[in-house]
Formats: C-alpha cells, structure tokens, sequence
C-alpha cells in the first residue's frame, strides 16, 4: 500500500515537534494536569503567596495568628468640681491594689495604660462614689461640677 509510508511520517511528527504528547484530561473530572501544568482543575488555582487574610496568618512556627488589636488607652481627665478630688485607679476601692492619687480643682491630668482600666472618685475614707472605664483609644472626660461623677468634656 502507497498510504503507508505516508502514515508513519505523520505518526512520528509530534515527536520531531518537540518530543511529547500533551495530556489534558477532561474538563470538570478534576484529575491530574498534563506535564506542562496545562489543565483544567476543580476548585480554586494554588497560590504560592501564602493564606489568604480569611485563613489568618501564620508565624514561623507555624500557628495562625489573629490580627493584633490594640489595647492602649489614653484619658485626658478635667476636675470641674470646686475642690481637689480624690481618685483611685484600680479595680474597686478599698478591697483591691491600685494608686491614690487626686485631682486639684480646674486641673487636667492625663492618664494612659491597657484598657480597661478603672478610674473611681473616692470620698475621704476611701469608699467608692463613681468610677470610669477606660477603652481602647484616646478619651476626655471631666469631674462634674457637683464632684460625684465623670461626663464627657
């Protein structure tokens, strides 16, 4: 037959084009791709930059690690009230540690640490009357006039 020594040319002409013969499964089978890399696949393409923000990310050791969130406060503290005040920063007065400090009259202090933090009005024994809770962030607050209380200023 004259076709075959035609046919074999052909046959063997992938071979001289490169050498190989591409594998490309069939699309939605989720199989493997051909050795080029070329395919189709289920699900989404790898990435090489590493998880997603959804993931979280991860530190040298290897566990996920939630984004940082910041816990510093800063107060700004006014006394409106006609005499010096009496403050205790800590967490109730007089069963727990914290400072005693005061307030002069028409003075501003500022105030800054880890919130939350609360700052009490204590009467001269010590007792508490008010007290504020410190939050993430910057804060003014003042001594009200009538020296029993914290409002914003």
């Amino acid at each position: 037959m004259k076709l075959l020594p035609l046919a074999l040319p052909l046959a063997l002409a992938p071979l001289a084009l490169g050498g190989c013969f591409l594998f490309t499964p069939a699309q939605g089978t989720g199989g493997p791709t051909g050795p080029t890399g070329v395919g189709p696949t289920n699900g989404p393409a790898p990435s090489s930059a590493g998880p997603s923000a959804s993931e979280g990310a991860t530190t040298s050791g290897g566990a996920a690690q939630p984004e940082p969130q910041s816990t510093h406060y800063s107060l700004s503290l006014h006394n409106s009230c006609k005499q010096t005040v009496k403050l205790f920063i800590g967490e109730k007065p007089p069963f727990s540690s914290g400072t005693n400090t005061s307030l002069g009259s028409n003075t501003t202090t500022s105030y800054s640490g880890s919130a939350p933090e609360n700052i009490w009005i204590v009467d001269d024994a010590g007792k508490p009357m008010s007290s504020y809770t410190s939050h993430p962030g910057s804060q003014t607050m003042q001594i009200l006039e009538s020296c029993t209380g914290f409002s914003t200023y």
